[in-house]
């Protein structure tokens, strides 16, 4: 019976061990996997992918994205290990960039999508073959049987969802600056494009040149006597020089907001979709200290907001702007003495803390916020 009954218990142990290997790769391909895929999903926040959105591309931002997605992609999973390997290598023909519609849980990722959808998504594959540059993966008890090794593969996918419906206060990004939305829109159609900035390449440095992302600019901007957008939050307290100085350096805070708006979270839409507005208060004057702390946020991706000033109250120190949206943008360059005073920004993406994402979320302008999952 004994002799009968070893081929059946090697066969049990072959079964549990190799299929136990076969699991443990499979988890350690797709952690490579998913991890690959966010990394490459990671190009469709930059500037490239940013002048796709604006229209102002020249055709080569296409090529750009996907080297980058490639070059991300293939670095991250090289990170992670598989049974017998220190390194998983991504082989560049299985990362594919392209679109995915996000409304649908059954959609694939489009390769080479065109107008309206656009670059949103990237996918990976992992594979442990024989003729891949991994090789397959090694049995232990099945070569009894004649099976030495089985290939294995594991695929993920990740995409920029837009689908923003709220602005919280934990990413310390707020700056207390409004410029009137009509302005601000008409100036980025107009084009003007005198900086470039090198963040796509790694270096926080903007300078004069073009890089296609046309420009705007924040403060200061006449809003009514005494009055350059710059807000006084909470209004409760009125905002000295050095407050003010410590929003734009860190952000202004939880508490200032729930102190101004009674809540922590700026939500432009109500459940129904209607528009909700806020009321903020202005502080007067143009305050040439702020120049020091804004020269520190060269290059650095700050949120601001729009109001509508065919709806602003009182003027002077009374003045009253009506808050409908919240932008993102790159600090550029700060003049605050002297004649022709301007802080210039540009539209940046934006995907720090602080967002609220919802599949019922209208999607943000230009797709300047979102979020990579």
């Amino acid at each position: 019976m004994v002799v009968v009954t070893i081929p059946v218990l090697i066969g049990m142990a072959a079964l549990t061990v190799d299929v136990a290997v076969m699991f443990n790769t499979r988890a350690d391909l797709q952690r490579s996997a998913d991890a690959a895929a966010m990394a490459g999903a990671s190009s469709l926040l930059s500037d490239a992918m940013l002048r796709i959105r604006l229209g102002t591309d020249d055709g080569s931002e296409v090529s750009e994205i996907t080297t980058l997605a490639n070059v991300r992609a293939a670095a991250v999973g090289a990170l992670n290990p598989s049974l017998g390997t220190e390194t998983t290598t991504v082989d560049g023909a299985d990362i594919q960039i392209g679109y995915l519609d996000l409304t649908s849980g059954t959609s694939v990722l489009v390769p080479n999508p065109g107008p309206p959808e656009y670059l949103n998504a990237v996918q990976v594959t992992v594979r442990r073959s024989a003729d891949g540059p991994n090789g397959s993966v090694g049995l232990f008890f099945a070569p009894i049987f004649g099976r030495m090794s089985t290939e294995i593969t594991a695929s993920a996918v990740a995409a920029f969802d837009n689908r923003v419906v709220g602005y919280d206060m934990s990413g310390g990004w707020l700056m207390p600056f409004t410029v009137d939305k009509e302005n601000y829109e008409q100036e980025l159609a107009l084009g003007i494009d005198n900086y470039m900035n090198m963040h796509d390449e790694g270096v926080n440095t903007v300078g004069p040149g073009s890089d296609g992302i046309p420009e705007a600019n924040l403060y200061p901007v006449d809003s009514g006597p005494g009055n350059f957008g710059l807000l006084n939050i909470p209004h409760t307290s009125p905002q000295s020089t050095v407050d003010i100085v410590e929003q734009i350096e860190n952000g202004v805070s939880e508490d200032d907001l729930i102190a101004e708006i009674g809540d922590s979270e700026f939500t432009f839409e109500d459940e129904w979709g209607d528009p909700i507005t806020y009321t903020m208060e202005g502080t007067a004057g143009l305050e040439a200290a702020l120049k020091a702390s804004l020269d520190v946020k060269a290059g650095d991706v700050i949120g601001f907001l729009l109001h509508d000033k065919s709806g602003i109250m009182e003027s002077g120190a009374n003045l009253m702007y009506p808050i409908v949206e919240l932008r993102f943008g790159r600090v550029l360059d700060t003049k605050l003495v002297g004649g022709n005073k301007y802080i210039w920004i540009q539209p940046a993406v934006f995907s720090g803390g602080g967002l609220r994402l919802d599949i019922t979320g209208p999607g943000s302008l230009h797709d300047t916020a979102g979020l990579v999952v």
